[in-house]
């Protein structure tokens, strides 16, 4: 009987471990790279910038980990993709939504947001070789949602 459940417990274990197909996120000579933005902390708090980072290209999870972060840069092939962004602001804010992008062999385009209110404003700007924007090609608006502050409650243990 105890056999039996230790089969069962290390089965159920093993399906937690199984992970999920990740965007192969290589450079190749034709591909155009998608930056989002990091924001400057005092800005982030004073004024709304806010951090955009990429979850998912045609529907592929774009992995990420503790130690190395969110991914802020991505490589795509040329043509039409789908990429689900995420947007982080000040007071706890964040916001994920789907966009269709269409891009260019060799191209840099760069992904910025700003808070205001309980909306971001996102801006897809094509970049200049150094890396600044350039030309705006589109702007929308995304309802910003609330995350939980996170909550630390002290536990005291009397000997």
């Amino acid at each position: 009987m105890k056999l039996a459940l230790v089969i069962l417990s290390i089965l159920i274990l093993s399906g937690c471990a199984s992970t999920r197909p990740s965007y192969p996120n290589t450079k190749t000579e034709s591909s155009a790279k998608v930056i989002g933005d990091s924001p400057n902390l005092v800005r982030f708090f004073s004024n709304g910038e806010s951090g955009v980072h990429f979850v998912e290209v045609d529907g592929i999870y774009v992995a990420e980990s503790f130690v190395s972060g969110y991914t802020k840069e991505i490589f795509l092939n040329p043509g039409k993709h789908r990429l689900t962004i995420q947007l982080h602001g000040s007071e706890y804010t964040a916001a994920q939504t789907e966009i269709s992008i269409e891009v260019e062999a060799q191209k840099t385009y760069l992904f910025t947001a700003q808070k205001v209110g309980l909306a971001f404003d996102v801006t897809l700007s094509l970049c200049k070789p150094d890396g600044t924007a350039e030309t705006t090609l589109s702007q929308f608006r995304v309802a910003a949602r609330s995350n939980p502050q996170p909550t630390v409650m002290p536990i005291f243990i009397a000997k």
